[in-house]
């Protein structure tokens, strides 16, 4: 099983197995893990965040969206406003 994600930039739909945050230089990824034609598992960077709190907060809205929908599409959202930045 797994879970429809739209990359950020909505160049990317892929059918993924697991997510992990990344960091490369102070920007945060969303890791996704999917399986290619030929049965090979791949990682991906789906979606960028400016702390790992955001990230954290979007994974939690990723496992919102699995809890409380079926076979719909997820859309990785750009860069969101903690409170604390406001």
């Amino acid at each position: 099983m797994g879970i429809w994600i739209r990359s950020q930039d909505k160049k990317s739909l892929l059918l993924c197995k697991s997510f992990d945050v990344g960091c490369d230089n102070d920007n945060y990824n969303i890791l996704v893990n999917y399986e290619l034609r030929n049965n090979e598992e791949h990682y991906s960077s789906m979606g960028n965040y400016s702390s790992v709190e955001k990230a954290v907060l979007v994974l939690d809205m990723i496992q919102k969206h699995i809890e409380t929908h079926s076979n719909d599409v997820f859309q990785m959202p750009r860069d969101i406003i903690i409170d604390d930045e406001v």
